[in-house]
């Protein structure tokens, strides 16, 4: 299964991820679901448009908001998690991905490959073949799919708070030196 979570609106590309996912859809032979997690928001329907249009509709589930002890039971269950976004001031949820030991494949937009690093799949989101490629990547080859847990854990300890109240003290010890 493929997870995305966050919100609709038209900068999270949700509707490339839904385009992205027909092309692996129909790679897998319809052997894969994906599941959009996040507040339905009636004013950007360009998902759920692209879901119809593309006759996905029982491949394609639309959660709304759901309550946390089941978000943690798909990020359980996903193969990966699907993060297309055009824009990010930062992009929370693939790192609360890789805390749960979960394969990210994403944008290479705004600061997300700086967040992320070399912990995940970086594509062109605008693509969606090659976005559909890098999630067969993991899919299919579960050694790649390893590794990038394991780098995922990595990647998710410098943003822990031990880590980041280690770095502020620093700063705070460099500006009182002399």
């Amino acid at each position: 299964m493929v997870l995305y979570v966050g919100r609709m609106d038209p900068y999270k590309n949700v509707a490339g991820l839904v385009r992205a996912f027909a092309v692996l859809h129909e790679k897998l032979q319809g052997n894969i679901r994906l599941i959009i997690v996040g507040k339905i928001d009636p004013r950007f329907t360009e998902p759920q448009f692209e879901v119809q249009r593309l006759g996905l509709g029982a491949a394609v589930r639309f959660t709304g908001h759901i309550p946390d002890h089941e978000l943690q039971s798909l990020y359980r269950q996903a193969a990966l998690l699907a993060f297309p976004s055009l824009y990010e001031g930062f992009g929370l949820p693939p790192l609360e991905a890789m805390r749960h030991d979960v394969p990210v494949v994403a944008s290479d937009r705004s600061c997300i490959p700086e967040v992320l690093g070399d912990a995940a799949i970086l594509i062109d989101p605008t693509d969606p073949k090659s976005f559909a490629d890098a999630m067969h990547t993991l899919i299919a080859n579960p050694p790649i799919a390893a590794d990038l847990r394991k780098r995922g854990r990595g990647r998710v300890e410098l943003y822990s708070v031990v880590e980041q109240a280690r770095q502020t003290m620093e700063v705070y010890q460099s500006l009182l030196r002399p």
